[in-house]
């Protein structure tokens, strides 16, 4: 959705303040730094935009404007400038254990062989984020399918490892 009538739908929930939030993932694809990599006049129009919107609330009690990213580095300075998107949660990747338990979640209900060490893998995915995990149970699930295998091995997670 586009960032004005993004704002007008949350301007318009004035009624409704428990409901006034708007959220971005990966806002990072719109509001980048201006000016780098050769972005174009669009992009940072539709960047100028969103700061607008921002800067246009009436009141901003009860308005929640939420942005993720994994790469806080690209973000324009006016974008988490002070009154804009001005508090800042990092969340790290996962450790060991939390890696564990998300491969168990992921992986679920996907057949798996029994020799498949889900221990082992977690040891094996540090740096990953969650989404990465997930990306990777996906694709080891994809690669025995496309050997006709009924089960997941070992095989093919580390071939999805290779991948990810």
């Amino acid at each position: 959705m586009r960032p004005r009538k993004r704002f007008a739908a949350c301007s318009a929930q004035r009624a409704r303040p428990d409901r006034r939030s708007s959220s971005s993932d990966e806002i990072d694809s719109i509001a980048a730094a201006r000016g780098e990599d050769g972005s174009s006049r669009g992009y940072d129009s539709a960047l100028n935009q969103l700061l607008t919107e921002l800067d246009g609330f009436q009141t901003t009690e009860g308005v929640f404007v939420i942005g993720a990213t994994n790469r806080f580095d690209l973000l324009d300075p006016a974008i988490v400038a002070g009154g804009r998107l001005s508090e800042h949660i990092e969340v790290p990747a996962p450790d060991k254990e939390a890696r564990q338990r998300l491969l168990q979640l992921y992986s679920k209900n996907i057949p798996l062989e029994p020799t498949v060490d889900i221990r082992h893998l977690a040891e094996v995915t540090s740096g990953l984020a969650g989404g990465d995990i997930e990306s990777l149970c996906t694709t080891a699930a994809m690669n025995a399918l496309g050997r006709e295998s009924q089960t997941v091995g070992d095989k093919d997670f580390e071939e999805a490892l290779r991948n990810a």
